[in-house]
């Protein structure tokens, strides 16, 4: 499942709105939304610039791999570390702008909002009950941190096990003018010979492209898999 991304260019949107709601701008006084806007961008400029940092910065753990599982996560860590870059980049140059030509209409309050003021129901109090008792919040806080690292260290330290589900994919490819009919006569054959081997359950080839418009395999290739038996029956 995908992760999703980070958005800095809703949060600059929202306060925006929230700064043009609370003081009241007219929105057709464009100037004024100009300096509002500013002013918004601004508080939440350097907050999103640095959430945005430690993004990329929780990512330096994974151009350190090797092998198998630096194949398998380098295009994920370039592809997000990119779009953060993007994201932050067009959140504090574009977005702005954009909120100045594009913010208008009628705003409304957030107690205006029944979903919003069911949220700061429960919210209020709980940030107060925290901000009261910061001792308590604080021993809480550390309590979970122990007791996250005594978990951590039941976790193996290996970070992919390796794949052996005990099949092998061989996948030749004919001459390009080659008819199905001499190809499946050259996998059966293949498959003969492979079947030789004591450490080898079964074959199983498929000659050209399934009847589906997701595979794109060609006429002349052989998706063979080979089931190979568990090691004890293999020979010394």
């Amino acid at each position: 499942k995908g992760k999703p991304m980070p958005d800095p260019d809703l949060r600059d949107t929202e306060n925006a709105f929230r700064f043009v709601e609370q003081r009241g701008i007219d929105p057709k006084d464009r100037h004024q939304v100009w300096e509002t806007v500013r002013d918004s961008t601004r508080l939440v400029g350097r907050p999103v610039f640095f959430s945005m940092a430690i993004i990329l910065l929780a990512f330096i753990p994974v151009f350190a791999l090797t092998g198998q599982e630096g194949k398998l996560f380098h295009p994920l860590a370039f592809t997000k570390t990119l779009a953060v870059l993007a994201a932050t980049v067009i959140a504090v140059t574009l977005v702005p702008v954009l909120c100045t030509l594009l913010l208008g209409g009628k705003f409304h309050p957030e107690e205006a909002n029944p979903v919003m003021r069911a949220l700061r129901a429960v919210y209020r109090p709980v940030l107060q009950s925290a901000l009261a008792h910061r001792a308590l919040t604080l021993a809480a806080a550390a309590v979970l941190f122990v007791g996250a690292l005594v978990l951590a260290r039941g976790i193996g330290s290996e970070f992919m096990p390796p794949l052996n589900e005990g099949d092998l994919m061989f996948m030749p490819i004919a001459d390009p003018s080659i008819s199905l009919e001499e190809n499946t006569k050259i996998a059966a054959r293949q498959n003969a010979a492979l079947m030789k081997f004591p450490e080898v359950a079964y074959v199983v080839a498929k000659v050209a492209r399934a009847d589906t418009s997701t595979d794109p395999a060609p006429l002349n290739m052989t998706e063979t898999i080979v089931h190979l038996k568990p090691k004890n029956d293999w020979r010394p």
